[in-house]
């Protein structure tokens, strides 16, 4: 006998996968304490896990931003938007290139402006020199 489909086709197989995928990357930090926590009561093993997912959760929206921010010389709210960008275009490859690529073409900007203020601070000194 086969087992029902539900009417969602290889997109809804797909899609299930992933969300188990994620759940268990997501609550996969505190299991182990929750499952320690389990001999001792069930109340305390779901306080350990709601815990982990929390801080998880705040993690993943503040410190780390933060921490890549000031390795990479760029705004935590860049270092977010990128990853973001970077996941919506490539998937977990775009989110991992993303940072190191918005750090290259914040590289390339500076660069590009620091010869833009050289180039007219130079001609701003010929035209000081010239009118004296």
């Amino acid at each position: 006998m086969k087992p029902p489909r539900f009417g969602l086709g290889f997109s809804g197989r797909h899609g299930g996968a992933n969300g188990r995928a994620t759940v268990a990357v997501v609550v996969g930090r505190g299991r182990k304490e929750a499952a320690l926590c389990l001999f001792a009561s069930t109340g305390l093993a779901l306080g350990m896990t709601v815990f982990f997912l929390l801080y998880q959760q705040v993690e993943n929206a503040t410190l780390q931003p933060y921490i890549q921010a000031k390795s990479n010389n760029l705004t935590p709210l860049i270092v977010f938007v990128a990853a973001l960008v970077g996941a919506q275009l490539g998937g977990l490859l775009g989110a991992l290139a993303a940072i190191p690529i918005a750090g290259c073409i914040r590289v390339v900007i500076d660069e590009y402006y620091h010869v833009e203020t050289v180039d007219a601070a130079e001609k701003a000194e010929e035209v000081v020199e010239q009118s004296v």
